[in-house]
């Protein structure tokens, strides 16, 4: 028998989502007869191919493209950036056609203007892991919009694959200072934002074969929404980390949602997905121990047996022991009795030292991803970089 308070969430779920639904057909409406909503842009998302198919997503927007980030961007023009990547128009229901090696595919974009589509897995040969491009296209009373898919390609060279988060795992976000985390969201861009040191380095090592090719595949899972996908993107990027498929969340209010239930299980699903489209592949998950990496990372362990080669969890407050710690020490005593290596570290340079104790990298790493610490340790701040600019 249900509580009374889950009753209640049940009735407030209906009548929100109903009220979202007749004001977004309503605006829907207004747009179509405006002509405001068609489509003017595919937001094309980093796309893979494993065992199971070809995964080509993306999004249909009316927003018309806008550049990328400046250095000199000024807080206002973030925060204007920002508004744009929240209230972004999405157009649904419009037929996508999907075009990859000779194939193609037509899907129709859902409510929030997402598709996704899942091609032939066949391939002639095995070539290197490398990048491949799909084409989406929808057409308009204006002519076609097109956009081009990076899909991730896999061969069977690779060693091993990395899951890794995104915050405060490669990039700090302050994710235990509220007031940290919604400056560093709202108020800057992907230029200003500095990665944790070394890990750039760190991750390109990983992904390195033993001639320097570019060959262990990596892939982005975060509890970042959506909207944020031009950001990370552009941050992995201009930081020089390896490109990799990323896997978001989404945020509102739906049927199938509301505002957003508690906890970071998406991560989870997401990870077991990735794992299980590469059967014949082990894995190095990375996280932080600022969220439930750690419990996760471990509960893929359990479902997934014999498939995590080690499990590496970033220490957000290495200076001082807090309940993080204790937190993340109890997920690393249970993950010894499971038989999976399990490293807490302070930095980047010591999940590299025992990576290659493990014989996932080479000693040489060691140098290269030193000596991008330092360079990250030179790099001012936003901060500073606001100070000296104020100071010319």
């Amino acid at each position: 028998m249900s509580s009374p308070s889950k009753k209640i969430t049940k009735v407030l779920h209906r009548t929100v989502t109903r009220a979202e639904d007749m004001l977004d057909s309503g605006r829907r409406k207004v747009f179509s007869h405006m002509g405001w909503n068609q489509p003017r842009q595919i937001v094309a998302y980093k796309s893979r191919r494993d065992d199971e198919g070809v995964h080509i997503g993306g999004r249909v927007l009316a927003n018309k493209q806008y550049g990328g980030p400046k250095e000199s961007d000024s807080i206002w023009t973030n925060l204007k950036n920002t508004y744009r990547r929240w209230e972004s128009d999405e157009v649904p229901h419009v037929p996508v056609t999907i075009s990859y090696r000779g194939e193609e595919v037509r899907v129709e974009s859902d409510d929030e203007g997402y598709f996704e589509a899942t091609l032939s897995a066949e391939i002639e040969g095995e070539g290197k892991t490398a990048w491949a491009q799909a084409k989406s296209r929808v057409e308009t009373e204006e002519g076609s919009v097109e956009a081009l898919h990076d899909v991730l390609e896999v061969s069977g060279d690779a060693r091993f694959g990395v899951i890794s988060d995104i915050d405060d795992t490669i990039l700090h976000t302050g994710i235990t200072s509220l007031f940290t985390a919604a400056k560093l969201t709202f108020l800057e861009n992907a230029r200003t934002r500095k990665p944790l040191e070394g890990a750039a380095e760190f991750y390109q090592a990983l992904t390195r074969d033993e001639v320097g090719q570019f060959t262990n595949p990596l892939f982005y899972i975060s509890s970042s929404p959506w909207n944020l996908y031009d950001l990370l993107v552009d941050f992995i990027d201009l930081n020089k980390f390896p490109a990799g498929p990323l896997f978001l969340r989404d945020v509102g209010i739906d049927r199938t949602k509301f505002i957003k239930s508690a906890g970071h299980g998406h991560k989870l699903d997401n990870a077991l997905k990735v794992l299980d489209g590469y059967p014949d592949l082990k894995f190095v998950l990375i996280g932080d121990s600022g969220q439930d990496d750690a419990e996760l990372y471990l509960e893929a362990a359990r479902k997934r047996a014999g498939r995590i080669k080690a499990i590496y969890i970033r220490d957000v407050d290495p200076d001082q022991e807090t309940a993080y710690d204790e937190k993340v020490g109890r997920f690393r005593e249970e993950a010894q009795e499971l038989g999976v290596h399990f490293v807490m570290a302070s930095d980047s340079m010591a999940m590299a030292r025992d990576a290659v104790e493990l014989g996932l990298l080479e000693e040489a790493d060691l140098k290269t991803i030193r000596g991008e610490v330092a360079a990250d340790v030179r790099r001012p701040t936003a901060q500073e970089q606001a100070a000296d600019a104020a100071v010319s």
